[in-house]
């Protein structure tokens, strides 16, 4: 009779275990899949939509630094900056290896605002995240960020008294003037425009 009571015993604890085990990964499924459906969102230019999914996930696991980060992310796609800083400052404080990319938007987000120390310490720290000269790396194009920080440190250490002078409406119009090119002659600026007519016109 005990030994029979015993029996019973382990097979309840047995199933009771199993079924907490299954409940686990039940949650553990849709936590990634729910992951998986916010980066396909953010791929498809859907940022509102991704933002909306890591923020629901946040609100079940609020010190997930890894979301945090993907929450900058999405707030940086939207251009709404002070949110991707505070995020992103956020999940540095909690966890700065958990979403690499963090980093590298904290450090886009100095060098926005002039802060060139700073937005170097966070594209160093990216690139060493992702292994220097990796793929994502390169893709980042963090190398050039760094070099675009270090070219404004220069020119800042050596200002140089310019004057900006108007071109008159020819070339300076209301419209969308851009990307200006003198030939190799130095004789003949080229530039795109999208003020109303044909070139030929202009």
């Amino acid at each position: 009779m005990i030994k029979n009571v015993f029996y019973t015993l382990l097979v309840i604890m047995f199933t009771a275990n199993s079924l907490f085990a299954q409940k686990n990964v039940i949650e553990k499924s849709e936590v990634q899949v729910k992951m998986f459906n916010a980066q396909q969102k953010l791929y498809a230019g859907d940022y509102q939509g991704a933002l909306n999914t890591y923020n629901d996930l946040l609100s079940e696991d609020k010190n997930n630094a890894n979301l945090m980060g993907h929450i900058a992310d999405c707030y940086y796609d939207l251009e709404k900056y002070s949110d991707a800083q505070k995020l992103a400052e956020m999940a540095k404080g909690i966890d700065e290896k958990a979403f690499p990319e963090t980093a590298l938007i904290l450090g886009k987000l100095y060098h926005a605002s002039a802060e060139l120390d700073k937005a170097l310490v966070e594209f160093n720290f990216y690139k060493n995240l992702v292994g220097g000269d990796s793929k994502t790396a390169t893709e980042s194009e963090v190398n050039a960020y760094i070099k675009q920080v270090n070219t404004a440190k220069n020119l800042m250490a050596t200002p140089v008294d310019a004057q900006v002078t108007n071109m008159g409406e020819i070339i300076n119009s209301k419209y969308d003037d851009k990307a200006p090119t003198i030939t190799a002659d130095g004789q003949q600026l080229v530039f795109t425009s999208r003020r109303p007519g044909k070139s030929r016109e202009i």
